[in-house]
């Protein structure tokens, strides 16, 4: 059976162009490796966002624990005092995620 298209060869197939057929196929094959690889990283980009926003919440977290805090006395006299951040542990989780060894 032959597609439309193609012109009718013989029955003992000499005819047919057998080496294009493969060199078609050698190139579709290079064709979607490029594809598959270029999802690959496709996909790795979106997962490295996802894994820099983890970063930037730590990184944000850090930034609220060095603030200066309000606290209310008992009198109702608002009271700045600064706390020190975990320094150790968020560097052990950030650490984790790619960042500062």
């Amino acid at each position: 059976m032959q597609a439309n298209w193609e012109p009718r060869y013989s029955r003992s197939c000499h005819r047919i162009p057998w080496q294009q057929y493969a060199t078609v196929e050698a190139s579709l094959r290079h064709f979607s490796y490029n594809v598959v690889a270029l999802h690959g990283c496709l996909q790795s980009e979106i997962q490295m966002v996802e894994k820099l926003g983890h970063v930037m919440d730590k990184v944000e977290e850090l930034g609220k624990m060095s603030q200066f805090r309000e606290i209310r006395d008992d009198d109702d006299e608002i009271v700045v005092t600064f706390e020190r951040p975990q320094i150790n542990t968020a560097k052990n989780d950030m650490s984790s995620y790619g960042g500062a060894e």
